[in-house]
């Protein structure tokens, strides 16, 4: 059970974080400031450039609907705008209108055929489609442009994650991470692909790393926990697990995960008690919430939910 938990947590850390590329790399940006309060008169006398200044300055606050229509508005005056299509189909990725954002990537890619990043972006959106085929062939195409665009080699990794080519993510992930060496998320990706290849050292060692890099992820902890607990190292993961939990403490997982610990250790008391906060904490809504009850009772006490 434990195995095959961390074998899914494994997968959601790695496919998950694609749209959080999106917005790292191309930041709708609050920079310039447009006044909100104008008149009819002033606001149609607007130019292409102040439209974008708009759209840059609704998407800083999520407020993606109203870019989307400042970004237009920039778009219909000026019908070339590169970086209003840019914004714009970030914006459609960000409220999941991929079909949109596709669109205005391919316009990019018309108007500049050589836009890496563009390419990165349109596979993302194709990936999100489930377009895989599509989505490697701009991620290929983005790699070809730049050699050393780290994000899209990342971006690859994840599709490769989904289609379960796990050898191919984990090369593109060394080759990220050698032109990025401080990133905690490509470390901590790769180490959950060294756990599904059962090369537990190397993923023990990745984890390590991404925790000196990156000490307040919670999910960083659970995962290495996960990891120790499986190898028999109880008290090294129920320290990682009392990490996790003070770090996002109404996750239901750590509790699981360290209440399985405290069990095969005999340690029942703890175990229970784990086990009704995993109950509490959203674990009684789960498929094995039955299961970890008749474990409460088992062990000689009774559950709370």
């Amino acid at each position: 059970m434990r195995k095959k938990i961390l074998i899914i947590i494994s997968l959601v850390s790695i496919i998950g974080f694609n749209l959080q590329i999106v917005k790292a790399e191309q930041p709708i940006d609050n920079n310039d400031k447009v006044s909100p309060k104008m008149s009819e008169t002033a606001i149609d006398s607007l130019t292409a450039e102040q439209w974008y200044k708009k759209g840059n300055q609704a998407g800083a606050t999520n407020q993606y609907d109203e870019a989307i229509g400042y970004f237009t508005r920039a778009i219909d005056i000026d019908g070339n705008f590169i970086d209003a299509y840019k914004k714009r189909g970030l914006a459609y990725a960000f409220i999941r209108d991929l079909h949109s954002a596709v669109d205005d990537f391919s316009k990019v890619i018309e108007l500049n055929p050589n836009d890496a990043q563009a390419y990165k972006s349109r596979g993302m959106a194709y990936s999100g489609l489930r377009k895989y085929d599509l989505a490697l062939a701009d991620y290929n195409t983005a790699i070809s442009l730049d050699h050393n665009y780290a994000l899209a080699y990342k971006s690859r990794a994840s599709l490769f994650t989904k289609l379960k080519r796990y050898p191919e993510a984990i090369d593109d992930y060394n080759v990220a991470i050698k032109l990025i060496p401080n990133d905690a998320e490509a470390y901590k990706n790769r180490a959950s692909l060294f756990v599904l290849l059962h090369e537990f050292g190397k993923a023990l060692a990745d984890y390590n790393r991404s925790i000196e890099l990156n000490p307040r992820d919670a999910q960083l902890y659970y995962n290495r926990g996960s990891l120790l607990g499986d190898l028999g190292e109880y008290n090294k993961a129920i320290e990682d697990f009392n990490k996790s939990i003070e770090l996002n403490p109404r996750n239901p997982l750590p509790y699981y995960s360290r209440g399985l610990a405290y069990k095969n250790k005999n340690k029942f008391q703890q175990a229970a008690d784990d086990f009704n906060d995993y109950l509490k904490f959203g674990g009684s809504r789960r498929d094995n919430a039955e299961k970890v009850r008749q474990w409460i009772i088992d062990m000689g006490y009774t559950p709370d939910y």
